[in-house]
């Protein structure tokens, strides 16, 4: 897949998990339930179609999937471990660096995989004294199995392949489904429209998981990660709404709100954050200038 696809792809893995989170808003709905239904099958023919692309005859296919699905796994926990002890330090840009969900280290390209995975790796070991002193559950013995991991999906990546499948039909299939996935999201946000009112996380939140598609780092206006104030514990949740246009959006399982530059051109906007429980936030003047992104570290403090 593409870039693009990817992000497409991972849009609708985040939909289809907010979507489960909140099942027992429209498991009653028929239209609502045979649309999710779509989503899941869309969702999986492309994960089908990840795999043929990959294929040969070789047999490397089912062994390099197992392979990545294992790295995946065994980095997901170091960057969770990795991920507390940020917090304990107060040292937000490591977590910031680190912190990935499962779909981030294992539902994306492989090269950007084993970047990821190597990246929590080699975070890990430059601290490792320390994580070993304060007893977290990273040592030397399991950043040695991470690696070993890591190479052995190299290995079995660059191992030569007398044939490949991919090419010219699995290309076409991609972009017919991806074309499909995209047409179930528009639906399903139809579908969903009077939650709008009744549900306003519910609904904010699959609007903002399915525009996320065409929003790359690169054509990003601005990142807003919310924490808590005391803990600094990310917060999921925090409709985030820019002022004149009117924006809103909900903060994400990992506490960010993103802003394309299409959204945002270069001007000086308005921020409002809210959470319940938490007092309301405010910032003003938050210059957004074109080419460039604008990160901002937004901790809400408890009622």
């Amino acid at each position: 897949m593409n870039d693009r696809q990817t992000r497409n792809y991972e849009a609708g893995i985040t939909g289809k998990t907010i979507m489960e989170n909140f099942i027992s808003l429209w498991t009653l709905k028929p239209p609502i339930v045979t649309k999710k239904g779509l989503l899941d099958s869309s969702l999986q023919k492309i994960e089908q179609l990840m795999d043929k692309q990959e294929q040969d005859n070789t047999g490397n296919a089912t062994a390099k999937r197992n392979a990545k699905v294992k790295a995946a796994n065994n980095a997901w926990i170091h960057s969770k471990v990795m991920a507390a002890y940020a917090t304990d330090i107060d040292d937000e840009t490591l977590r910031a660096e680190i912190d990935f969900e499962i779909t981030d280290l294992l539902n994306i390209k492989d090269s950007k995989a084993k970047d990821r995975w190597q990246l929590i790796h080699d975070k890990a070991n430059a601290h490792i004294a320390a994580l070993t002193a304060g007893g977290y559950d990273i040592s030397a013995a399991t950043l040695l199995s991470l690696q070993n991991d890591i190479d052995a999906f190299v290995a079995i990546e660059t191992t030569p392949r007398s044939t490949k499948v991919s090419s010219k039909s699995a290309t076409t299939e991609m972009l017919k489904e991806f074309v499909n996935l995209k047409k179930i999201k528009v639906c399903l946000i139809e579908l969903l429209a009077p939650y709008k009112d009744t549900n306003s996380e519910f609904y904010l939140s699959i609007v903002s998981a399915f525009s996320s598609v065409g929003i790359g780092v690169r054509h990003l206006a601005m990142r807003v990660t919310y924490l808590d104030d005391a803990t600094n514990v990310r917060l999921k949740g925090v409709k985030s709404q820019i002022q004149d246009p009117i924006i809103s959006k909900l903060s994400s399982e990992r506490g960010i709100v993103d802003f394309s530059q299409q959204e945002l051109p270069e001007a000086n906007y308005t921020l409002i954050s809210a959470l319940d429980g938490y007092t309301d936030n405010t910032q003003v003047n938050v210059a957004v200038v074109k080419g460039k992104l604008l990160r901002l570290v937004i901790k809400l403090v408890k009622l």
